[in-house]
């Protein structure tokens, strides 16, 4: 009776590491100012797209791929600035990530010709929560490399050899992961936002952290979203930026209202963390166990603020 106890545990053992032991598929990104692009196939036409963790669905660029409407869905993607956007529906067999494939039936399609002619790129489309939230994916800015995985909650993998410095539990607002973060006594609700060139704090927070927002840095900055429109919004530093005890400020942020986009989200933000919060080195992400790793949270952070009325992309979007 032993002997076959140990032999089924064994087994089981087995089955667990090779349960756990996922294939880490390494991808190189590059950066165009701060848009993070990276090459996928989909349908068997292979091309740059942008990988969005604050947009909802696998989103390609129409002037590419032809979709078509359905009557009974009536949908619409709203851009950053409340813009919106009536999508139609293309039909996928294929989707591919690495060596990752994803079952997919449809993706939605919008113009991002504006997104093209601004940063002179030749677009497919942009990669967001529905195909995202499957993944555990580990960002290296100083390679430039995303390594992934498929996410499973009892699995330890990290990606990474070294120890994370900081993990945070991440919340939802729909289909936009974000932290809770505090400046001085205020707490903060900041998005995690992939597609953001620049951190965004909502005007209406800053008569909460005003003690803290350094106004000597004020600059112009034009913001743009996924559609044609762009705002001038008021660029400064935030100082003493916490998040679960470990200071991670002072960062430079855009003052502009983000009630277009909170109007689509269960939970309201106070700001979204781009690229210049996200590349200090390595960050991770992992949608099932709802985690955030960061290697050197601490410390002062590279100066990433904009120049003076530079044109920038925020692709956050609600349905």
């Amino acid at each position: 009776m032993s002997r076959i106890f140990y032999t089924c545990l064994t087994s089981l053992l087995l089955f667990t590491i090779v349960f756990c032991a996922n294939a880490k598929d390494r991808i190189p990104f590059r950066l165009e100012g701060n848009l993070l692009l990276i090459k996928a196939t989909i349908n068997g036409q292979t091309g740059e797209f942008i990988l969005d963790t604050g947009a909802p669905d696998l989103i390609l660029n129409e002037a590419r791929f032809k979709g078509i409407r359905v009557p009974w869905e009536d949908k619409n993607i709203a851009d950053f600035h409340g813009h919106v956007s009536a999508v139609k529906y293309y039909a996928i067999n294929q989707f591919s990530m690495g060596g990752l494939s994803f079952k997919k039936q449809y993706a939605l399609t919008i113009d991002l010709s504006s997104v093209e002619k601004t940063k002179g790129i030749y677009l497919l489309g942009i990669i967001g929560y529905s195909i995202l939230k499957e993944l555990n994916m580990m960002f290296d800015f100083d390679r430039q490399e995303l390594s992934f995985t498929r996410s499973r909650k009892k699995c330890k993998e990290l990606l990474s050899d070294e120890i994370p410095q900081a993990t945070f539990d991440l919340r939802f607002s729909g289909h936009i992961p974000f932290l809770i973060a505090n400046v001085g006594k205020k707490k903060l609700r900041l998005g995690i936002d992939t597609g953001a060139e620049i951190n965004i704090l909502d005007n209406r927070a800053l008569k909460h952290t005003s003690t803290h927002f350094d106004q000597t840095k004020k600059l112009k900055v034009k913001v743009k979203g996924v559609g044609h429109h762009q705002k001038t919004a008021n660029a400064g530093t935030l100082q003493n930026l916490h998040i679960h005890g470990h200071p991670v400020g002072p960062i430079d942020v855009t003052l502009i209202s983000i009630r277009p986009l909170n109007e689509s989200l269960s939970v309201a933000l106070n700001g979204l963390l781009g690229i210049p919060f996200l590349k200090r080195g390595k960050v991770g992400i992992d949608y099932k166990k709802r985690k955030l790793y960061l290697w050197k949270p601490d410390g002062q952070l590279a100066n990433n603020q904009p120049e003076e009325g530079l044109e920038v992309l925020v692709e956050g979007e609600g349905q």
